[in-house]
């Protein structure tokens, strides 16, 4: 016959253990994801600006090309 098996003891602490370090990896992937999202908000902040910029650039260009237009048109005669 074979040699009767033995079921291992589980420490007490083991679980304690597992479930802190199980803890630690979401926290550390809770924080990166964090830090992720804010240096979007802040990319998102700096393109928002950027297209503001080039919508005033646009909005001055239409007007200048306006501006000539309206001289062009009234020197034709």
């Amino acid at each position: 016959m074979s040699a009767p098996q033995t079921i291992p003891t589980i420490h007490p602490q083991a679980e304690l253990q597992e479930t802190a370090f199980m803890s630690g990896i979401l926290r550390q992937r809770s924080l990166m994801l964090a830090s992720e999202n804010i240096d979007l908000k802040e990319r998102i902040k700096a393109l928002e600006a950027t297209e503001k910029t080039l919508q005033a650039q646009i909005e001055h260009f239409q007007a200048q090309l306006a501006e000539h237009g309206e001289r062009g048109n009234g020197d034709q005669t």
